[in-house]
């Protein structure tokens, strides 16, 4: 029955899922700050799932999850995903697979959207996936070795699409959050193997089969020291570390001279007191904590030429810390020229430099990196080339995150960073930091196997210059690999 001709219907669907929706401010509670002991989402999701099944007739069901699909997601994810749930255990797997993409295009921090919609491809109804088993035995050093500031004030171990969960803010000591009971139920998570707050999707370690085990993963010594002592314990100590990250990402202010549709829908630019309140809690909170750090890495989440807060952070780094190389400086590399590199000094503190570029044309630049001038672009890129190669820096990386506007272009960019004298690029598949609305991100995310141009972008990964030892794959490893299969 089609729940749209029978208003009845329709109205015990709007309760039923209201009444789910109601859950949904628990769920996700629960979702960014797990206990250990505590209920999971996926625990969450499955009681939900259950109080629909008690609400609904087998035979009303489906036709809920095409109200479901139809209202465009108006319900909660928690509602979503329950159906969705539903649909795996009656073995519907494509309405499963579909209400799970409705979450993701929603909310890609939702751990539990992403396993639903493997799970249905896959035809599992244990929920029980591949990547779990490769999982086991492997060892991720980031939760014992580094942190990620971001612009909500959380700090994360890294990327919040990789691993949503924060283990704490901003405002808190650093020492304390670096080891908070979820900071410790985290770094279990990794120690026991089954990677709970990790997305299988976006952490290009788990989706490119990076990770390597315990015992063939370099280490500091700091951690060696840490695994053998909970070693000798009999893994029973809490996972607390006594050294602080050996690397920072600071990512904490958003503002840009560029507004790229895939990250903003407008130009960020932070006041003069918010940014002078970043630079003293900087300097109070984490000058000390991270004087340590090998690496410093700046920005994630806007452009740090275009910052206030980053360009007084650097000046003061360049003026009082030694020539070392370990500034990580990520930039859309529009104000990153000669005048800018020396005004600033950062002369021997550079270990690498990361474009954000997105583009091998102009015409497609201009749509995908909103504000940005291609010309003024390769400028900055051949300079920077040119630097590199001279040894002012190691690593110069282009990244282009893929997308309906840019894919066809992908095997030229790497033309593009070959000829420019970059020894990088990074592939990243499109996410929705809340930019889209559910539809609008379904239009642009071609990585999805439902995209009409899903065919042609596999076909465009194929390309041999994909193959280039240059070429990081990132989260764009599985559809590389299935590029590659399907051509074989």
């Amino acid at each position: 029955m089609d729940a749209s001709t029978s208003p009845k219907l329709d109205d015990l669907f709007t309760k039923v899922s209201s009444k789910l929706d109601s859950r949904n401010p628990a769920y996700l509670k629960v979702r960014r700050s797990p206990k250990s002991g505590d209920i999971s989402p996926l625990g969450m999701v499955s009681e939900a799932a259950d109080a629909l099944t008690a609400e609904l007739r087998n035979s009303e069901l489906p036709a809920f999850c095409n109200w479901l699909l139809k209202s465009g997601a108006t319900s909660s994810v928690l509602t979503l995903n329950a159906a969705a749930l539903c649909c795996i255990r009656a073995g519907e797997w494509e309405s499963a697979r579909h209400l799970a993409t409705l979450v993701n295009n929603t909310d890609h921090h939702d751990l539990v959207a992403q396993r639903l919609h493997d799970a249905a491809e896959l035809e599992r109804d244990d929920l029980h996936l591949p990547v779990d088993d490769w999982l086991r035995d492997k060892f991720c050093v980031a939760p014992f070795a580094q942190i990620e500031t971001r612009a909500n004030r959380a700090v994360h171990f890294c990327c919040s699409a990789w691993q949503p969960v924060s283990i704490g803010s901003l405002m808190e000591d650093p020492k304390e959050i670096w080891n908070s009971e979820t900071a410790q139920e985290i770094r279990r998570s990794i120690l026991d193997g089954d990677y709970s707050y990790c997305s299988r999707w976006h952490c290009p370690m788990i989706s490119g089969r990076r990770l390597k085990t315990r015992n063939k993963t370099p280490v500091s010594p700091e951690i060696s020291s840490f695994l053998a002592a909970r070693k000798a314990s009999g893994c029973k100590s809490p996972p607390t570390v006594a050294h602080t990250p050996d690397r920072a990402i600071l990512s904490h202010d958003r503002s840009c001279n560029l507004s790229c549709p895939s990250c903003r829908t407008d130009v960020v630019q932070i006041k003069r007191s918010a940014s002078a309140k970043l630079d003293d809690l900087i300097n109070e909170k984490y000058a000390e904590f991270l004087s340590s750090t090998s690496k410093i890495k700046v920005t994630g989440s806007g452009d740090p030429f275009a910052s206030r807060h980053f360009l007084n952070f650097l000046r003061h780094f360049t003026a009082n810390s030694s020539r070392e190389r370990r500034l990580q400086l990520h930039t859309n590399g529009l104000l990153l020229d000669e005048s800018t590199w020396n005004r600033l000094d950062l002369w021997g503190h550079v270990d690498s430099v990361w474009i954000s570029v997105d583009a091998a044309r102009p015409e497609t630049y201009s749509v995908v990196r909103r504000g940005g001038q291609f010309d003024r672009l390769l400028k900055n890129l051949h300079f920077l080339g040119a630097m590199r190669r001279g040894g002012a820096f190691s690593k110069l990386r282009l990244d282009f995150v893929v997308q309906k506007q840019n894919f066809r272009e992908v095997g030229d960019f790497v033309s593009l960073a070959q000829h420019v004298g970059a020894n990088g690029v990074y592939l990243l598949r499109l996410r929705n930091w809340g930019t889209f609305t559910p539809a609008e991100f379904a239009v642009h995310n071609v990585c999805d196997p439902d995209h009409p141009d899903f065919p042609e972008l596999l076909a465009h990964l194929a390309d041999q210059r994909l193959r280039s030892p240059l070429v990081e794959l990132g989260s764009m490893q599985p559809f590389v690999r299935r590029a590659l299969l399907e051509r074989h």
